[in-house]
């Protein structure tokens, strides 16, 4: 059972406008006077999660501290990579087991999310996030792994494209995290300098012949703009009426 998390919250948002960003990091901007940082820290524990590694920017370690102790969770709190989100669970692998969730520290995720990831690890030996194409994502980071029979395990199969180049039909799933890995990819991360996302190294696991599945999200991927940020806003709103759906 995977009972780790590694949260990358180093970045410091510098895409979003200073109103909506005020500290210079993204999982600190606040929901109904709330950092987003605690909801997932509550999701996660409540999905069973039992250790969590958080890297965030120096200057806001001592606000994460408070959050952590006010939430009371075994934790180990660093600075950030200098190879940014590619090398924030490499700076904890002396810590981790085999298997280890990987998440944003601003990624609004709802507990019955992370409960699917950790359920389907136990049949698979890495599980992707899958979101359908939102347009204002994809423009940013054409380059994905597109998932084809989602619905279907024995029928499912992935493609790497560039979306500026190939042909693609619409709608399609795309990979992402959060995502359920292996320490040995995590390594393979550092072994190739960081040039490579871990998701990478879950795509070529399943090209190998290994074990991946994809879960559809229930949330919006995590966000880069103000835009992006009021689209998970309106979605948090939903939940919250209706945390059951």
């Amino acid at each position: 059972m995977v009972k780790q998390i590694i949260i990358a919250a180093g970045g410091i948002g510098s895409r979003m406008s200073n109103s909506l960003n005020p500290r210079g990091c993204k999982s600190l901007i606040e929901y109904k006077g709330i950092p987003l940082i605690y909801y997932l820290l509550i999701n996660a524990k409540e999905a069973g999660i039992k250790e969590f590694f958080i890297s965030i920017n120096e200057h806001n370690i001592n606000i994460m501290k408070k959050i952590v102790d006010d939430i009371k969770i075994s934790h180990i709190i660093l600075p950030p990579s200098p190879n940014g989100f590619e090398g924030a669970p490499n700076l904890f692998k002396k810590y981790l087991d085999d298997r280890v969730l990987i998440v944003c520290g601003h990624h609004f995720i709802p507990t019955k999310h992370f409960n699917s990831l950790i359920e389907y690890s136990k049949d698979f030996t890495a599980v992707y996030s899958a979101y359908l194409d939102p347009p204002q994502t994809i423009s940013d980071q054409p380059r994905r792994t597109l998932i084809h029979n989602l619905e279907d395990p024995n029928r499912l199969r992935f493609e790497k494209v560039d979306l500026n180049t190939d042909k693609v039909s619409s709608p399609f799933y795309y990979t992402r995290n959060p995502y359920i890995v292996t320490k040995e990819m995590i390594d393979n991360v550092e072994k190739n300098g960081f040039k490579k996302t871990v998701g990478f190294f879950i795509y070529k696991h399943w090209e190998e012949g290994g074990k991946v599945i994809a879960v559809k999200s229930i949330m919006p991927p995590e966000f880069d703009y103000d835009h992006e940020f009021i689209r998970t806003k309106d979605y948090m709103d939903k939940y919250f009426l209706n945390p059951n759906n």
